[in-house]
């Protein structure tokens, strides 16, 4: 390594700190809007990259490829927003909720509860539009047959989540395998050991964890208007 690609590592390595810090200090502990935070980060960014002697014909590049590569991920974010809009408006979760009584006890709630938001995250792509829909129903059924309501948001967020992150269709799928270089296939292959194994275990963890609720503590279905 020459002295310039070390004087290099040593600039990168700053901005990442300088750019973690700001995150922390500005989201966190003072409560910046995060995105005025991201904006600000893209100028001091761009302006390191010119004082390094990089054109601005480059950078301007740089960031069309890289929108390039994303335009599928805010796509997927645009519809969650209208799927969570025709399932309230259409009535599918108040029903969800109603025929999820009738049918699901206590004992079995949690691990057919991520089963159930594991499955629909997978084939939709989206653990935003999973929770806001499917989680809100499970949320409903959870209170009426008497699980806490951490117990429920805790496996609703893990099935959502595991979903998400092995579904070919999901937006970090693409938007990670594009900014990486690699197809998704390989990206979900890197992380299916894991990702099944962790599957696994939380499910009989829930699966033993429901035998201890009982649905007799619940809401009773006709009390539901």
């Amino acid at each position: 390594m020459n002295k310039n690609s070390r004087g290099f590592f040593w600039l990168s390595l700053g901005i990442c700190f300088i750019i973690l810090i700001s995150l922390v200090c500005g989201a966190v502990i003072y409560k910046v809007d995060i995105v005025i935070i991201l904006l600000i980060l893209l100028i001091f960014v761009c302006a390191v990259s010119l004082f390094t002697d990089n054109k601005i014909e480059n950078l301007i590049e740089y960031i069309s490829d890289s929108l390039k590569h994303a335009t599928g991920a805010f796509l997927i974010f645009i519809l969650i927003g209208v799927l969570i809009s025709v399932w309230v408006v259409s009535g599918t979760v108040p029903s969800l909720i109603y025929y999820g009584l009738c049918f699901i006890s206590g004992k079995y709630f949690l691990v057919m509860g991520f089963l159930i938001c594991a499955c629909v995250s997978y084939a939709t792509g989206t653990s935003w539009g999973t929770a806001a829909t499917i989680g809100v129903a499970l949320m409903g059924i959870g209170k009426g047959v008497g699980i806490p309501d951490a117990v429920t948001a805790g496996t609703i967020i893990s099935g959502v989540y595991f979903g998400d992150k092995m579904s070919p269709l999901a937006s970090t799928t693409i938007l990670c395998s594009s900014s990486a270089g690699t197809s998704p296939e390989k990206h979900l292959q890197s992380m299916s050991f894991s990702g099944f194994l962790t599957f696994f275990i939380s499910a009989c963890l829930y699966f033993i964890l429901g035998l201890y609720f009982s649905s007799d503590t619940g809401i009773p279905v006709s009390d539901i208007s």
